[in-house]
């Protein structure tokens, strides 16, 4: 199921993408947005 592995590595590595390109949108540090949210 090569499906799922896709799927498993695309997940947090995009999550991780749109955290740093709102943080670098919004010039602030992801703490910050964490914080806010």
């Amino acid at each position: 199921m090569p499906h799922r592995k896709v799927i498993g590595i695309a997940g947090p590595a995009a999550s991780g993408e749109s955290l740093l390109a709102n943080s670098l949108l919004s010039n602030a540090p992801p703490r910050a947005s964490c914080s806010s949210n």
